[in-house]
């Protein structure tokens, strides 16, 4: 009765561990990945950025695009809806960027009839242009502010386009500033009201008088140049005028190397005083660094004196060296020496210390007794 008793639990042990079962192992998905977009500062122009979603942070914000120059005036738009537009339609006009779009969307807008190109007068359906399509991996969604309609800008930097916060944000720093011209350098510029020539010197005082946009030809762009671009103008009390691009401006982390550049007159005030500042903490410190080394020599000189003599102690610390003065002396008066010989023998110790190739001083029995220099 026990063998069965033994036998029937070690069949029920077998039987209960021999049930096949399916696993079902929970995968772990891995965690989303935060796209962060950067935050736009007014400070910056448009530019083109290296990923896709930091386009992102343009979005909302208003674009100005300027007056046609000439015939050949770039048009960097495709239009999403048709009705005949004339350039004043277009352009002086202020759009807003609704979104940055790319992939099956933007293909799928390019690809069907719904976007229009301006060419020789006329706008024709995208999709005759497959060129539009390969070259240029996603386009700005703008809204005109003027007729309401939305067109496609290809993005790129040619600088159609001005960024208005941007612009309203160069016309709060530089309008109606005094700046001051730093480099050492004098500078020509061409007067935009008579023509001629400007000597800008160095340490030049200048008025900002007005950020606006101008044809890049009138501010001495190349005349290729087909288009506006944000400029300066500046004056000065001998109503002299000439316009620039913000490239002059100083650089705050360049200072001291700045090249033919204009700094903020409050800026340049500001720093001239850190300056002096400076300086004047400098001399101090170098004051009395020197009265510390003056207390110092005068101990030394006192000391010279009481063992050595006025006279000797004199030529000590004028760092001269006569016949007759012992090694003590001559150590102190000139220093150590790099390259020493000695000979001793029945007539004495005879000492040559070497302070070039050139320079040595020659003692017997520890006294001075020939100087070469």
């Amino acid at each position: 009765m026990k063998r069965i008793s033994m036998a029937t639990a070690l069949l029920y042990s077998i039987s209960t561990f021999a049930q096949i079962s399916i696993g079902n192992i929970e995968e772990k998905k891995p965690a989303a990945v935060e796209i962060k977009v950067p935050v736009y500062d007014s400070s910056s122009n448009f530019k083109m950025q290296n990923k896709y979603e930091n386009y992102k942070q343009y979005a909302g914000l208003q674009f100005y695009l300027p007056p046609k120059i000439s015939f050949n005036t770039y048009q960097p738009v495709l239009y999403a809806t048709y009705h005949k537009k004339t350039d004043d339609d277009i352009r002086n006009s202020y759009y807003t960027l609704i979104d940055v779009i790319q992939g099956d969307k933007l293909k799928s807008l390019l690809t069907a009839d719904k976007l229009y190109f301006y060419h020789a007068d006329n706008y024709v359906p995208v999709s005759r242009y497959p060129q539009l399509t390969s070259t240029y991996t996603f386009y700005f969604m703008m809204k005109n502010e003027k007729i309401g309609d939305t067109l496609l800008w290809i993005a790129n930097n040619n600088g159609d386009f001005v960024l208005v916060p941007y612009f309203a944000k160069q016309k709060h720093l530089y309008e109606k500033k005094n700046f001051r011209y730093i480099s050492e350098a004098n500078r020509t510029e061409e007067d935009i009201t008579t023509h001629s020539n400007i000597n800008i010197e160095p340490n030049s005082k200048w008025m900002c008088k007005e950020v606006t946009l101008l044809k890049a030809t009138q501010i001495g762009l190349h005349p290729e140049v087909d288009k506006y671009v944000i400029s300066y103008v500046f004056t000065n009390d001998k109503s002299q005028t000439f316009a620039t691009t913000a490239n002059l401006f100083y650089p705050e982390s360049k200072y001291d190397e700045a090249v033919k550049c204009f700094i903020n007159e409050d800026e340049f005030n500001k720093k001239e005083q850190e300056r002096i500042k400076k300086e004047q903490s400098n001399q101090l410190s170098r004051n009395a660094r020197d009265a510390k080394q003056e207390e110092k020599d005068k101990a030394k000189y006192a000391e010279y004196v009481k063992k050595y003599g006025q006279a000797n102690a004199d030529l000590i610390v004028k760092r001269k060296v006569v016949v007759g003065m012992t090694q003590e002396m001559c150590l102190y008066s000139w220093g150590p020496f790099y390259k020493p010989s000695k000979v001793v023998n029945d007539q004495g110790i005879f000492e040559t210390w070497h302070y070039s190739a050139t320079s040595f001083l020659y003692f017997v029995n520890g006294i001075l007794k020939e100087i070469k220099q």
